[in-house]
């Protein structure tokens, strides 16, 4: 079309310019030259307006990473093995404190001592056993008690309540630090059962505050929520990942930057333990993409830097480019319109 535009100008202007009267062309014969002139340049100005038209072999040449659907996967089974082995982290219950009823009681399984008011040791019906200090035949002070089942407390006693410094052995877990009114409160590390290990704060019973937990050698340290992880904390995994940012529920959700062992790097909003909702991804081969994410992949509207300095800008659909948008490269824009299943909808 262009060229078409452009002969027909060039040959009104060359016959205007070289005859009085166009006779010799149909029709044409009584135009003036100057009316030639003004056609012809007419025709010029037109083809000087219309675009050159698109190529689309530009697009294999720029074809889109897409690990990110592995990465996302990778932390998914990260957060998902964490979560089983932090499953376990069961704070145990009350100790089972024993009291004495009455001075009768008192004196006739008092096997030691004073328990009334001093030292003793008693031993009740069940088997259970305390030695240490009592007032008004109460455990109070330093003691320690063993029940017929082989758990044990041993610390400071507060009107026959464990309260203080203190250490236990329930069902096998360990638990050294502070109690208050029978119960877990204040600062204390336990060991379960498996190895596990929580050192941090407590709330009656429950790991709350600021707290450090390790398990197969995965680390968490940040805040917990009435047993839960929950708040802000850093995540080291066991496989060279690192998370960093918010938590909820003991699942990563909110604002977090998420660092990969191989370099990867993903920094935005997650939801469920998921890629979702706005972030950035950058690749290992310095690839970036910055927009919008659900459940891990591309969807929405995003901006994909490739590493020869092209630029894809425009919507995403399951993760490939769909939709209207723009690929530029260092010379320029290259196409611009829709597209569909990652490739231009263009006429050569």
């Amino acid at each position: 079309m262009i060229t078409l535009l452009t002969v027909l100008g060039t040959i009104f202007i060359f016959i205007s310019l070289t005859s009085g009267r166009m006779s010799f062309v149909p029709l044409m014969g009584i135009i003036p030259r100057f009316m030639g002139i003004v056609l012809g340049s007419l025709f010029l100005m037109v083809a000087m307006t219309q675009k050159t038209p698109v190529k689309t072999n530009i697009v294999d040449t720029h074809a889109v990473d897409t690990s990110h659907h592995t990465a996302t996967k990778i932390i998914r089974a990260d957060i998902e093995e964490e979560e089983e082995a932090f499953s376990i982290f069961i704070p145990p219950t009350v100790l089972p404190t024993q009291t004495i009823s009455d001075k009768k009681s008192a004196s006739l399984r008092c096997m030691k001592g004073n328990c009334n008011n001093g030292i003793g040791t008693y031993v009740w019906k069940s088997g259970d056993k305390y030695t240490g200090s009592w007032q008004n035949r109460l455990q109070h002070g330093k003691g320690k008690i063993i029940w017929i089942n082989g758990d044990m407390y041993e610390g400071d006693w507060f009107n026959g309540k464990t309260h203080g410094q203190g250490e236990s052995l329930i069902k096998g877990a360990v638990y050294i630090g502070e109690y208050f009114e029978g119960k877990q409160h204040g600062f204390g590390k336990y060991v379960f059962t498996n190895g596990n290990v929580y050192e941090g704060e407590w709330q009656e019973n429950k790991m709350h505050g600021k707290g450090k937990s390790i398990q197969k050698g995965d680390i968490y340290e940040g805040d917990y929520v009435d047993g839960k992880k929950q708040g802000k904390g850093k995540y080291v995994f066991a496989n060279g990942n690192v998370y960093e940012g918010e938590v909820k529920e003991d699942i990563i959700h909110g604002q977090g930057k998420y660092t990969f062992k191989n370099g990867e790097q993903y920094e935005g909003e997650y939801i469920n333990g998921l890629i979702s909702g706005k972030g950035k991804y950058t690749f290992a081969n310095g690839e970036t993409y910055d927009g919008e994410y659900v459940a891990g992949i591309f969807f929405g509207e995003g901006t994909y830097t490739f590493k020869n300095g092209s630029i894809y800008i425009g919507h995403w659909e399951k993760g490939i480019r769909d939709g209207y948008g723009v690929l530029k490269s260092a010379d320029g824009i290259q196409y611009e319109g829709l597209w569909m299943n990652d490739k231009p909808l263009a006429k050569n």
